[in-house]
C-alpha cells in the first residue's frame, strides 16, 4: 500500500494500468529533470527490450530512429579512445556512465561498413571521466546488424588464433598484440550503449532510483531456463 505522499509498494495485476503508470512516470517533469526518477526492472533481456520499445514509441513515436537528439543512454561497457600521443588507449566512459545524445546520423561506418549511427554525445554525470562531448559510432540495434557484427567479430577472432598458431609453428612472426589487433579494432570501435528506461535487475544493481516498476511476469521464464 502507498502512503499519502506516494511512498510504499503497490502491487498491480492489470497490465494495461501498469503500463499507463510507467508511461506517465516517463512523461513527468520529474523524470525530464532527473532520469533517476523512474526505471523499469525486469528479469529477462527480452522483457527489457519489450518495455524499452513501448516507452520509446510513446515518447518519440512509432517510426523514431534508434537514437534521438536529447535522449539519455547508459554505457554498457567501457569505451576506449587512442591517447593523443598515439601510445595506447584510455577509457573515456565506464560501464553504467550516462550520456546524452547531441546528434545521431544513420550511416554505414567508414571502417567495417556496418549499419550504425554516427553520434555526438556528452556525459550527464560529473563522475564520468570525460566531460567534453565526443563523436563516435553506435551499432544499429537491430537483429540483422547484430548478427553481421558478431559474425565478423568471430572471423577476426579465428584469424587471430590462426596467426598465433602460425607464429608458434615457425611461420610468420606475430606478437600477441599484432595477432589480435584486428579483433580488438572491431571490438572497441563502437560505443556500446543501452536505453535507460528498462534494465535487468542484475544490470541495475547499485543504482539509486526514486520510482521502480518491477515486472514479475517473466520470473517463471528464468526458472525454466
Amino acid at each position: 500500500s502507498l502512503t499519502e505522499d506516494g511512498r510504499g509498494i503497490e502491487f498491480m495485476t492489470n497490465g494495461n494500468e501498469f503500463l499507463e503508470k510507467i508511461l506517465a512516470a516517463f512523461d513527468s517533469d520529474e523524470y525530464k529533470e532527473n532520469s533517476s526518477y523512474a526505471a523499469v526492472l525486469a528479469y529477462t533481456n527480452e522483457m527489457v527490450r519489450v518495455v524499452n520499445t513501448e516507452v520509446r514509441k510513446h515518447i518519440y513515436g512509432e517510426n523514431a530512429e534508434a537514437y534521438m537528439k536529447g535522449e539519455e543512454l547508459r554505457i554498457a561497457s567501457p569505451y576506449f579512445v587512442e591517447n593523443p600521443n598515439g601510445k595506447g588507449n584510455r577509457a573515456v566512459y565506464n560501464t553504467e556512465d550516462r550520456v546524452k545524445v547531441d546528434s545521431a546520423t544513420p550511416m554505414l561506418d567508414p571502417v567495417f561498413g556496418l549499419p550504425c549511427y554516427k553520434v555526438r554525445v556528452h556525459a550527464t554525470e560529473l563522475a564520468c571521466r570525460t566531460q567534453s562531448a565526443i563523436t563516435g559510432y553506435i551499432l544499429k540495434p537491430d537483429t540483422e546488424t547484430i548478427v553481421q557484427y558478431n559474425t565478423l567479430l568471430e572471423e577476426k577472432r579465428m584469424e587471430a588464433i590462426a596467426k598465433e598458431k602460425e607464429t608458434r609453428f615457425g611461420g610468420a612472426a606475430y606478437s600477441k598484440k599484432e595477432a589480435w589487433a584486428d579483433y580488438f579494432k572491431l571490438k572497441d570501435f563502437f560505443i556500446n550503449v543501452g536505453y535507460v528506461y528498462a534494465q535487468t535487475i542484475h544490470t541495475a544493481q547499485g543504482s539509486t532510483i526514486t520510482n521502480v516498476f518491477c515486472v514479475e511476469s517473466d520470473i517463471n521464464r528464468i526458472r525454466q531456463e
